[in-house]
């Protein structure tokens, strides 16, 4: 894709529930060199997945694919790698809407064949074989953070207070996310409930060790990675949360493909060939630029 002849598709013949909560951040725990927290370089804060360029291939989460969407690879000079070859994991269900599209179920694994275009992949599924077309922000790489149920990525912490007070989720329902505050790093936001506030959300800073080789919320328990991590507060034997990590809080689908499957049908047509065009007459001009005829 990327190219006129990818992006023709041939013709074919055939604030969830509105209840008040109340937001606790809570207090670090612990502190880092005497109560100073160590200053890192940005390398060092990021998980030894996402230093390695193993992220998703958009971190959307119920987001049009701009929104929340992580770097595929690390540029290099000015251009990103190719991820041809790479598997990716379906996050949602996706129903082709146009000829050419592929359509698959969450959990779904597929190929990447071409990542020309920005949006559009083209894979080729790993069960059926079948070939087609996939928007991006429904899939990330098998095995990255962005794959897990529980990682909503770039989103806000009223955001993350929305998704989590939802009625149908209990207490201890949970979900990861980037932080804020803390650039590169990540919080923990969870459904608490006591008999003085109700249900409520409280938050946790993630912090990485000082090599760069694991995270922790309190000093007394750390761990390799933030799968791990998770796992560990899912377990009674973890302690120093106000609860114990019961199940993922579940994520809203991206907008409906249709959109930007109408989008890569019909944008070409709407393209120009500046060859065709011909500038006769100068009407005027400002702080954008000429307008002529």
């Amino acid at each position: 894709m990327g190219n006129g002849k990818s992006k023709e598709k041939s013709s074919c013949g055939g604030n969830p529930n509105g209840f008040p909560y109340v937001n606790d951040y809570r207090p670090d725990p612990t502190r880092v060199g005497g109560g100073v927290d160590r200053i890192r370089s940005a390398h060092e804060d990021l998980h030894p997945q996402l230093r390695n360029g193993n992220v998703s291939s958009g971190g959307s989460v119920g987001q049009s694919p701009s929104h929340g969407a992580s770097s595929i690879a690390p540029f290099i000079n000015g251009t990103r790698p190719t991820i041809r070859g790479q598997v990716v994991i379906a996050l949602y269900t996706y129903q082709g809407s146009e000829c050419g599209d592929m359509s698959f179920k969450k959990g779904d694994q597929m190929e990447i064949l071409d990542d020309t275009d920005p949006d559009w992949w083209v894979a080729r599924h790993m069960v059926t074989g079948e070939k087609g077309h996939i928007p991006r922000n429904y899939v990330a790489f098998q095995s990255s953070i962005e794959s897990e149920e529980w990682y909503f990525g770039k989103i806000s912490r009223r955001e993350a207070e929305e998704y989590l007070m939802s009625h149908t989720n209990a207490r201890g329902t949970f979900l990861l996310r980037e932080s804020e505050q803390n650039p590169g790093g990540f919080a923990l936001s969870i459904k608490d409930w006591d008999q003085e506030r109700s249900y409520h959300v409280k938050h946790y800073k993630i912090k990485p060790l000082d090599n760069g080789r694991g995270f922790f919320i309190t000093t007394r328990q750390t761990f390799n990675s933030l799968q791990d991590l998770v796992k560990g507060y899912q377990s009674v034997m973890c302690k120093g949360l106000c609860c114990q990590l019961t199940k993922p809080c579940s994520k809203p689908q991206p907008r409906d493909g249709r959109s930007n499957a109408l989008e890569y049908v019909t944008r070409d047509q709407y393209e120009i060939p500046r060859s065709q065009i011909t500038l006769t007459k100068k009407l005027g001009a400002g702080n954008f630029g000429v307008k002529l005829r």
